[in-house]
C-alpha cells in the first residue's frame, strides 16, 4: 500500500471520527434539552397541582364558613320569631305586661347572650351525707 493510499485511509478515518464526535455532541445537546424540557414540564405540573390544591382549600373554607353562618342563623332565628310573635299579640302590645311564655323566652335569650348555658334537664339529687 502506498503512502498516498495510507493518507487517504487516515483522512477517511479522521473524517469518520469527526463525524462521530459532531453527531455525539448533537445527541448530547438534544438529550440535555430533553432533560430541561422534562424538568420544566414537571415544574408546571407541580405549579398547577399547587394552585388546584389552593383553590380546593379556599372552597372548603368557604363552604365551612357558610355552614357556620347557617348554623348561627338556625340558632337565633327561632328565638327572634317567637319573641316577635308573643310581643305583637294584640292583647299584650298596648299593655305593660307580657305573657309568661314571652317573658321566659326573653329571659332565656338574655341569659344565653350573657354566656349562661341554660338549665340542664333532670338534675341528679345530692347524695345524703355519710356519717
Amino acid at each position: 500500500m502506498s503512502i498516498a493510499a495510507k493518507m487517504v485511509l487516515l483522512l477517511a478515518c479522521l473524517m469518520a471520527g469527526l463525524a462521530c464526535l459532531v453527531s455525539g455532541f448533537g445527541a448530547g445537546v438534544r438529550w440535555h434539552a430533553g432533560q430541561d424540557a422534562i424538568k420544566e414540564q414537571a415544574r408546571q405540573v407541580n405549579q398547577r397541582a399547587t394552585e388546584r390544591l389552593r383553590r380546593q382549600n379556599s372552597n372548603t373554607a368557604a363552604i365551612a364558613h357558610e355552614a357556620d353562618k347557617i348554623v348561627i342563623k338556625k340558632e337565633f332565628v327561632p328565638i327572634t320569631q317567637e319573641v316577635e310573635r308573643v310581643v305583637t299579640q294584640v292583647v299584650y302590645r298596648d299593655s305593660v305586661c307580657l305573657p309568661a311564655d314571652g317573658l321566659q323566652l326573653l329571659r332565656a335569650a338574655i341569659s344565653r347572650a350573657n354566656g349562661d348555658p341554660g338549665e340542664s334537664g333532670d338534675s341528679v339529687p345530692a347524695s345524703a351525707a355519710t356519717p
